[in-house]
């Protein structure tokens, strides 16, 4: 065909680079494939993006043996394999054009229908490094390896072999073989320089020192995504103890003119040990080498980004953390998101039985005995702040983690459940976000029309942020701007056009932000009915005094100077020190309901003094406060006894 004639019928077909499509099927006509072109563009027009399934096809078939593109020719279901892979991710292509015996190994062996998990993980990564003895090699191999497995799960995702929760658990399954292959080499590499670590156990005896790593975040719910960072925390058994050193043989006889002398005895003479060092300075070293091994980037890319913010004291703390140290640094300065976040905690490679054992002590700090109403006003914190900093920085971005109606959100309202109710109720106590959705359900924490919304969402969502992220590699969640990437995206996700697409994308995220808004501001709406003007005004500051004053008479305070000094402890809380900046916020917030229903009470003056005795009885307890801002019939009652009592008198 000639280009005059090429070009209109390329450009009518849906190629949107004529020219370089031209270029392409004219190299592909010169293997093989030459009595097969239109067959090939048949396929090719079928893919997510014709343009790029063009190019990257052409690039692979360059590397392919004369035999195997004569295989993939029989084989016309394989053949259109590629080409979708070929026209969904440059990720992928990417990674066959210099290695194509990974394409053959998994679309003419099959190895496309292989599903793995954790244990042939750790099988086929010790065959590939047990014969490797340096870091650069160990290195190498666990990339190498990583990059033949990514191209297997994310071929198998955008092929529709595997369900989303079965890509996220080979890829959480995947970094927990790496992390515990990492720490194994490690951890031998520095017994060979500084001996064993030993500590003193409680009873006095001395016990191997023992290490975990702690997966956070998407590992530890084993829900990890194609560009997610892997969060960890590196825990070990105690500071009470040091390594044993190593041997440090006697030096070799002094000789002067050739006659041996007596050297002066030092301790390396007597065949001492050396290079003892701390427990916390051996486990340091053994956190970075961990750290470096996974994380750098070399020729071959990495094999994960490691994120260790999730430690304690975050980036300014140490790398690596006694199981006692975490205990008095989460139990004195804990904050409330890092309750949020070791709902997912789990070991994922070293040490179980201490990762067991890490899980147990901080159940308390994670789990509060009774019913904890806190969680939701603090989660909902860091859900504001989220929102405000995506609006800081991309503010026409539609993020389809942290967006409204975002993945975020679903976790939220998972968690929030988890933490007011968990305490009481260790079955809910669930890592993974699709299981804990169902275990809420079961156990009557969430509706079930709720629940199979909020996991048909889940599951729309992460299968979008998958499509997302395997066409370039790149860590984003956001929907692209392009509409020719729009387009892909729709493709890539089964719908007929891009405005399908959308149509759905606001269904499922309308609905998930209705569910976590029900929750979360159910009860400030609810607070703020019935609220009149007078009442807001008497409330805050910017009012005189006297104006204040009038107000209160009119509403039926026979004592209103009395009553205004009360409103400002409703206001400001009570006159001491130490009463929390959050227990004063969830006060003023409660504040309006309270004076509406004392006002409307039969007595306002004595029910106003009433209350101020109640509030300073309460005094600093956060909780209290929160659970009465979360539920106004609570408030009620409050009052409705405060009545009975004045009754009683």
């Amino acid at each position: 065909m000639q280009e005059n004639t090429a070009t209109p019928y390329l450009k009518t077909l849906g190629f949107s680079d004529q020219a370089k499509a031209l270029q392409n099927l004219r190299s592909l006509s010169q293997t093989q494939f030459k009595d097969h072109i239109e067959e090939l563009v048949d396929f090719i027009m079928s893919a997510s993006s014709p343009d790029d399934a063009l190019n990257n096809l052409e690039r692979v078939v360059s590397q392919l043996s004369p035999e195997t593109i004569s295989l993939f020719i029989k084989d016309k279901e394989n053949l259109k394999n590629l080409i979708i892979i070929c026209g969904s991710s440059n990720l992928l292509a990417n990674t066959i054009v210099p290695n194509p015996i990974l394409i053959e190994q998994l679309v003419l062996e099959q190895k496309l229908k292989t599903k793995k998990d954790i244990t042939i993980f750790l099988k086929e990564l010790e065959s590939w490094v047990q014969n490797l003895s340096d870091m650069n090699s160990i290195a190498r191999a666990l990339r190498l390896y990583k990059q033949r497995e990514y191209l297997r799960i994310g071929a198998r995702d955008i092929l529709g072999l595997a369900s989303m929760q079965e890509t996220t658990l080979e890829l959480s399954g995947l970094a927990s073989a790496s992390l515990e292959i990492a720490y194994g080499f490690c951890l031998k590499q520095l017994k060979t320089e500084y001996g064993t670590a030993v500590y003193t156990d409680i009873d006095g005896s001395e016990r191997e020192s023992e290490f975990v790593i702690i997966g956070m975040g998407k590992l530890g719910g084993a829900e990890l995504n194609f560009s997610s960072d892997i969060d960890i925390i590196y825990i070990y058994s105690s500071d009470k103890g040091e390594t044993t050193g190593i041997e440090n043989p006697p030096s070799p006889p002094f000789t002067k003119g050739g006659i041996f002398e007596n050297p002066p005895l030092t301790k390396g003479d007597t065949g001492g040990f050396k290079n003892k060092i701390s427990l916390h300075a051996f486990y340091v070293k053994l956190a970075e080498m961990i750290t470096k091994l996974i994380g750098n980037v070399t020729e071959d890319g990495m094999v994960f980004r490691v994120d260790l913010n999730l430690r304690p004291e975050g980036k300014g703390g140490d790398l690596a953390n006694s199981l006692r140290s975490a205990e008095i640094y989460y139990e004195s300065w804990g904050q409330s998101w890092e309750r949020a976040a070791m709902i997912k905690a789990r070991p994922v490679a070293g040490s179980m039985k201490l990762g067991e054992e890490f899980l147990k002590m901080i159940e308390p700090f994670v789990y509060r005995r009774y019913l904890d109403f806190t969680a939701i006003e603090e989660i909902s914190g860091m859900k504001e702040k989220i929102d405000v900093s995506l609006l800081r920085t991309a503010p026409d971005a539609l993020d389809v983690k942290l967006g409204v109606g975002g993945i975020r959100e679903i976790e939220f309202f998972v968690q929030a459940i988890q933490l007011i109710n968990g305490g009481k109720d260790k079955i809910i106590r669930e890592k993974n976000t699709l299981a804990a959705l169902e275990i809420l359900e079961k156990r009557g924490y969430i509706a079930s029309a709720d629940a199979d919304a909020l996991k048909c969402a889940y599951i729309f969502l992460r299968n979008l942020e998958h499509r997302i992220q395997i066409v370039e590699g790149r860590q984003t969640q956001v929907i692209p701007a392009m509409a020719a990437e729009v387009e892909r995206l729709a493709r890539m996700l089964s719908f007929k056009d891009t405005k399908q697409f959308w149509n759905e994308y606001k269904k499922q995220t309308g609905l998930v932000h209705e569910i976590y808004d029900a929750l979360f501001f159910k009860a400030s709406k609810e607070l703020e009915q019935g609220i009149s003007k007078d009442v807001l005004l008497v409330l805050g500051e910017e009012m005189e005094k006297e104006d204040v004053m009038e107000i209160l008479s009119k509403a039926g305070f026979h004592e209103p100077e009395a009553a205004y000094e009360i409103l400002k402890l409703l206001r400001d809380g009570p006159p001491f020190a130490h009463f929390p900046a959050r227990a004063k916020l969830l006060l003023k917030k409660i504040a309006p309901f309270l004076l509406t229903r004392i006002i409307a009470s039969p007595a306002p003056d004595l029910a106003l003094k009433h209350m101020e005795r109640f509030i300073s009885a309460i005094g600093a307890r956060t909780t209290f406060y929160s659970l009465l801002a979360e539920n106004r019939k609570v408030i009620s009652l409050s009052l409705r006894a405060r009545r009975s009592n004045l009754a009683s008198i």
